[in-house]
């Protein structure tokens, strides 16, 4: 009995050191934030956008979206989820200033700025943040940043990763994209599968088996 617990204290001692060093030597660091592995995963987007005018009368100002999604199980964390809502922040500079907040519900594609509820579509997302209808540049960004509402509530935007994602023109900003949680890397989870199958090979309980005889055995 005593042989038999401590060849089990030696085989989980060099699972748990094996699982730290195979984590640690084989996860760069620039992994974190990317969801690479198996676990439990929240997400979290933030894309900023400056708004410069090229020409006279051109819109001048900034726009922050947020967006979250809570705790779930994958066997790949490193995937877009799909958002249910976000928060959309706003400030313009021109005739007259504005500024605002709404909070947007993708899956009824509907927006609540604290005054009204109103189905959202390119028009009254302009009109929302108070970007010119008539304005070819404008007309290009608010359909930028319906696209990028979409691609969130279609789970396709870009996967998580440690770094930020610089975003182009007509709209040009940058994103954050984020997975936090618990995790196992591949490799030390493969390590997990392999070492766990030696133990059961090794194991006595396996080894008392191989030893019946087999005459006796039928018996």
């Amino acid at each position: 009995m005593m042989h038999s617990f401590i060849q089990f204290g030696k085989w989980f001692l060099m699972l748990v050191i094996g699982f730290f060093l195979i984590g640690f030597l084989l996860t760069p660091m620039t992994t974190v934030g990317a969801g690479i592995g198996t676990g439990y995963f929240s997400y979290y987007f933030s894309a900023s956008f400056q708004v410069w005018p090229k020409e006279e009368n051109d819109t001048l100002g900034s726009l922050d979206i947020e967006g979250n999604v809570g705790p779930q199980f994958l066997l790949w964390g490193h995937s877009c989820p799909a958002y249910k809502s976000v928060e959309l922040q706003w400030e313009m500079f021109h005739a007259p200033d504005q500024k605002g907040r709404a909070s947007i519900d993708l899956e009824r594609m509907a927006f609540d700025d604290g005054e009204r509820v109103s189905h959202l579509n390119e028009t009254s997302l302009s009109e929302l943040i108070g970007f010119s209808d008539t304005n070819p540049r404008d007309k290009e960004r608010v359909a930028t940043l319906m696209q990028l509402l979409i691609s969130a509530r279609d789970a396709t935007l870009p996967p998580p990763r440690h770094h930020g994602i610089p975003l182009p023109e007509p709209l040009s900003g940058s994103m954050q994209h984020h997975a936090a949680g618990i995790c196992i890397p591949p490799f030390a989870l493969l390590w997990l599968i392999l070492w766990n199958a030696y133990g059961l090979w090794k194991s006595p309980g396996r080894k008392r088996l191989n030893d019946v005889n087999p005459i006796e055995e039928n018996r």
